[in-house]
């Protein structure tokens, strides 16, 4: 009894840590496969992806608008400096927009490099990196000066207009603390593998994300630097192994402590400890994710394959609140083999799903009565999530089966 009893303590301090996030799939309007997501503040917030696709939100992601781009080409990266002026850009395009989205015009094109990244270190300050070629403005992106760069092309981060990396094939950092003028290496496993983000949340503390191979196996993995790229801790790789295929795709920090990372396998992870552990948050997709982004501690967003848009809302401390009253009593709780669920709220919208706590969803079924009893003296003992879904609302509930 006292073993049952420390397991389900233990099981409700792994949910409080951050377990039953939930990750709300929003109507994005395009079946376009979405690679960048950024948010001028929580309202106002822009998705590109391919054959040209930009969609633009004024309500936190509530409505997704297309907007014309002038390209059909695959747009890679977006960003913006204040609400009116924005770039996006394709491996040969860059344009920019000074209403807020709604228009935007070709700036400056390429036919020897490839561009990938672009981002501002401040409202004039920013960066256009690609395989071999780097630009800089100092002008808000009015004109664009060629930096000194590296043939290294699959992930850049600026921390400031002088400290730079760049990473490559064989698990390649590459770091410029003078503008790009001179690089250093800063790590090269010389395996097979790539790093597709990198994160810094000061000068000396950063990660890299990215997917290799390893003893037969592919594995995520994701890397952390405390001394500004010097070292690279590999003693962390092991606990921060995800599941074979889900190479991390992006990384993003709210703070110091708390961080995100999204796979291509579908996978959300979050850590509250500055990456010491990663645990699982249920996205409810298997599909690429690209892209992670939040305006606000509370609020996040991830993109990916055919048009995914996924959002969290009121999340305080990895639990997701419902921004409405209970509508829905589930009881008993604890329980030995059925429960029963009564609300005076039904639609035909009203769906509930049950998920263990490493996120994976085990059933879901309609709930269309006031009182509903879901059968559950199949599944063994232990904590477990449900999650009662309609248009207007999300509600989740901790259950413990003894």
């Amino acid at each position: 009894m006292k073993n049952s009893t420390l397991l389900i303590i233990l099981l409700n301090l792994i949910v409080l840590s951050g377990y039953s996030q939930d990750w709300i799939k929003q109507q994005s309007n395009t079946s376009s496969d979405l690679t960048s997501v950024y948010f001028v503040n929580a309202k106002l917030g822009f998705v590109v992806g391919s054959s040209g696709t930009i969609l633009k939100t004024t309500d936190g992601g509530t409505q997704w608008q297309i907007k014309p781009s002038g390209t059909t080409n695959n747009l890679l990266s977006v960003c913006f400096v204040d609400s009116l002026n924005g770039f996006t850009l394709s491996a040969k395009e860059l344009f920019k927009t000074i209403d807020g989205g709604e228009n935007w015009f070709l700036q400056d094109t390429t036919t020897n490099h490839s561009w990938k990244h672009i981002q501002f270190v401040g409202q004039d300050t920013g960066f256009v990196a690609g395989m071999q070629i780097l630009l800089k403005t100092t002008d808000k992106g009015a004109s664009w000066i060629k930096q000194r760069s590296v043939n290294v092309n699959t992930s850049f981060w600026a921390i400031n207009s002088n400290e730079l990396y760049k990473t490559g094939e064989d698990f390649l950092i590459v770091k410029s603390t003078d503008s790009g003028e001179h690089w250093e290496l800063s790590r090269n496993f010389s395996c097979c593998g790539v790093f597709y983000d990198l994160f810094f949340t000061d000068q000396n503390v950063g990660y890299a994300g990215g997917g290799g191979f390893a003893q037969g196996y592919f594995y995520g993995w994701l890397l952390k630097t405390t001394n500004g790229g010097l070292d690279w801790s590999e003693s962390w790789r092991k606990s921060l192994y995800l599941e074979g295929g889900n190479s991390v795709q992006s990384i993003f920090f709210v703070n110091a402590n708390t961080g995100y990372a999204a796979t291509n396998g579908g996978k959300i992870i979050k850590t509250t400890d500055a990456g010491k552990n990663w645990i699982d948050l249920v996205s409810g997709v298997n599909l690429s994710l690209e892209s992670v982004f939040f305006p606000e501690s509370t609020t996040g967003y991830v993109v990916g394959a055919k048009g995914t848009i996924l959002k969290a809302v009121n999340v305080v401390d990895g639990i997701k609140t419902n921004s409405n009253s209970t509508k829905f009593k589930i009881f008993p709780n604890p329980i030995f083999d059925n429960i029963t669920i009564e609300t005076e709220f039904i639609k035909s919208d009203t769906e509930l799903s049950l998920f263990n706590i490493n996120g994976q969803k085990l059933f879901a079924q309609q709930i269309v009565t006031p009182k509903t009893q879901v059968h559950l003296s199949m599944l063994k003992k232990g904590l477990y999530i449900v999650k009662i879904t309609t248009k207007e609302n999300v509600e989740t509930f901790k259950i413990v089966i003894q």
